[in-house]
């Protein structure tokens, strides 16, 4: 509305003028004027400044707010503004008041309905003046300005959702416009750089990165505007300690940039380039060792295909690896011996392995060689499935031969000698009966320690004898039913008469169990431990002997308190000529050949059972054995 120094202001309702002197002029345009501002979408409103009150509302107040403009001219100007949202009210007043040194005003606020909701207005204000520049009225346009408002919400809702979803990628993510000005830059890229995204909207990229300049990051992100074509390439960080997988995404407005971090996949990379590296020394230096060492080591996959065969075995064998590798491990063994070998090797395979085994090997000659074996598997990742075994031999031949001939040698040494040693004790014993009463007290006792050294004497060739069975194989067990208590009383009944010493050995043995076992052996078993018990309990002269028995298995304990066996004993106690080392033991070098827990262990798994001891040094031992009842 266009208001002139001679037409202050419009009274609709008379469709009079009122010019600067003060007279009214008839208005030709009173039923057009009234029509245009009955008939606006708008709502038009005139508010007397003096008066304090509307002089008029336009009808379409009714369809924006729902009140008439009787009503609102009705209920008055304060009760008007009460329809105000409190948190516009401020704003509208202040514009209001504005109007005194501006002509014109523009303010945007919500208000109320006549169904309770609240619409958006949009009030364009002017106010009229007098020729003395006195206020007269306020004239408002006011429009509806809901859907746009609304609109405009949604729109920067939506805005603010694309920049969370975009600050929400994991990824560096940025857009460059055709002048390689930053038209966005995501959260995650900018704190890298200690910045925020508004401090590169609107800069040029290769003003703030100057040194990716000349690189391949410039290079193929000018490739990608010039001929539009997505790159993919890897860059490591000029600004950064770290590596990135870009790709640059053309469009007709620039260029839109992701950036993958792949640091840690780039250690990787470099760990398992070097672990490769490692890898493959340490694999050819494996290599050279399996082939040039000295003794024969060979492998074979789980299909028993010979995958190494080093040049050891070629020594021993007279094969050559091209003749070898590939073939199936029987072509090493004899007719008689694969089964058996076979079997062993099948055990393996279940998760078992080989340790001090003997294994005869033919050689392409046919000439026979035996070998100390010992194995190991080698599995996938995760021990899931065997991939193949691995063998080392050692030749022990020439030993087995050197050890038939000791053990024939002391065969017939113990017989020889056994013959004549039988004929000196029954000498010794006419001689002993026939000057009985008649010698001197000194020549009687020469005798009988003669007597208890020929003894002596006789239980070492025995146990020669016994060893040399043992190891050929030829030891026979005479295998009988009877009661092991009875057993352990007569055992210890036999010691304390020929032991000479006095001992008080008890005994606990109340099991009332029978067992098929080789009486006479198992006896020289329990002889064997108590005598150990008496040599080498010189403190102490108490022996305790317990046996215990439970549905399977019937336990025997022999337990003193002398010196006791330290853990380094412990492991090699029961091996042929293994003598425990001690100022405390009484033993002599006769009946001390470390020969009887070897025969005694020997014994007792021939008769399927086992032998153990537990020991505390300075504290004593405790030897233990069981045997099956059936």
């Amino acid at each position: 509305m266009t208001v002139s120094k001679k037409r202050k202001f419009t009274d609709p309702e008379k469709g009079q003028k009122e010019d600067s002197g003060g007279q009214k002029t008839a208005g030709i345009d009173k039923v057009l004027l009234k029509s245009i501002l009955d008939n606006s979408s708008d709502i038009i409103t005139q508010f007397d400044l003096k008066q304090g009150k509307y002089m008029y509302i336009s009808p379409s107040t009714k369809k924006i707010l729902g009140y008439t403009p009787e009503r609102i001219m009705r209920v008055g100007y304060e009760k008007a503004l009460s329809l105000i949202h409190p948190d516009d009210l401020p704003k509208l007043k202040k514009a209001i008041e504005s109007l005194r040194w501006r002509n014109r005003v523009k303010v945007e606020y919500r208000q109320k309905t006549s169904e309770g909701n609240y619409v958006w207005l949009s009030n364009y204000m002017m106010l009229v003046r007098d020729s003395k520049n006195k206020s007269l009225y306020r004239v408002s346009d006011i429009r509806d300005i809901t859907d746009y408002k609304k609109a405009e919400i949604e729109t920067a809702e939506a805005k603010q959702k694309i920049t969370e979803i975009l600050d929400s990628i994991q990824d560096d993510f940025y857009v460059l416009d055709r002048d390689w000005k930053f038209v966005y830059a995501s959260r995650r890229f900018t704190s890298k750089l200690g910045k925020k995204s508004k401090d590169f909207k609107g800069k040029n990229i290769w003003k703030m990165f100057p040194k990716y300049k000349g690189t391949i990051f410039e290079r193929n992100l000018r490739i990608a505007m010039e001929k539009r074509k997505i790159r993919r390439f890897e860059v490591s960080g000029k600004y950064t300690n770290s590596w990135y997988r870009m790709t640059a995404f053309p469009s007709k407005e620039g260029l839109t940039i992701l950036g993958q971090e792949i640091t840690e996949r780039k250690k990787a990379e470099e760990r398992l380039k070097y672990n490769e590296e490692k890898f493959r020394e340490t694999s050819e230096y494996l290599e050279n060792l399996l082939r040039y060492a000295n003794a024969p080591i060979i492998c074979w996959d789980s299909r028993f295909r010979i995958t190494i065969f080093n040049h050891a075995f070629e020594h021993l064998t007279g094969y050559k690896q091209d003749q070898i590798i590939g073939k199936n491990l029987r072509l090493l063994f004899t007719k008689e011996d694969q089964e058996a070998n076979m079997e062993k090797i099948k055990i393996t395979m279940l998760g078992g392995h080989w340790e001090n085994v003997e294994i005869r090997i033919r050689k392409k000659d046919g000439n026979i060689r035996t070998l100390l074996w010992n194995s190991a598997n080698v599995y996938s990742r995760g021990k899931r499935k065997l991939v193949s075994t691995i063998a080392q031999g050692s030749d022990i031949s020439d030993r087995i031969r050197l050890e038939e001939q000791k053990n024939e040698f002391f065969n017939i040494a113990s017989h020889e000698l056994k013959t004549p040693l039988t004929s000196i004790k029954a000498f010794n014993q006419i001689l002993y009966q026939r000057i009985s009463g008649a010698a001197d007290k000194q020549t009687s006792h020469i005798l009988a320690r003669m007597e208890e050294q020929i003894n002596r004497l006789t239980n070492l060739i025995v146990t020669m004898l016994d060893v040399t069975k043992i190891e050929s194989g030829k030891l026979i067990y005479q295998k009988d039913e009877f009661n092991i208590d009875e057993l352990v009383a007569e055992t210890v009944k036999d010691v304390l008469l020929t032991s000479g010493k006095k001992y008080k050995i008890m005994i606990a043995a109340k099991t009332g169990k029978k067992i098929t076992a080789d009486r006479y052996r198992i006896s020289q078993v329990l002889s064997n431990l108590l005598f150990n018990a008496i040599k080498y309990s010189k403190k102490s002269n108490v022996i305790v002997v317990k046996a215990k028995a439970d549905r399977r298995n019937v336990t025997v304990s022999i337990r003193d308190y002398g010196i006791g066996v330290s853990k380094d004993d412990m492991v090699h106690l029961f091996e042929k000529f293994y003598r425990i080392d001690s100022n405390e033991g009484t033993a002599d070098s006769f009946s001390n050949l470390g020969l009887g827990l070897y025969i005694s262990s020997d014994i007792i798994k021939r008769h399927g059972g086992k032998i153990w001891v537990k020991s505390t040094p300075g504290k004593g031992s405790t030897f233990y054995f069981n045997l099956p009842i059936k």
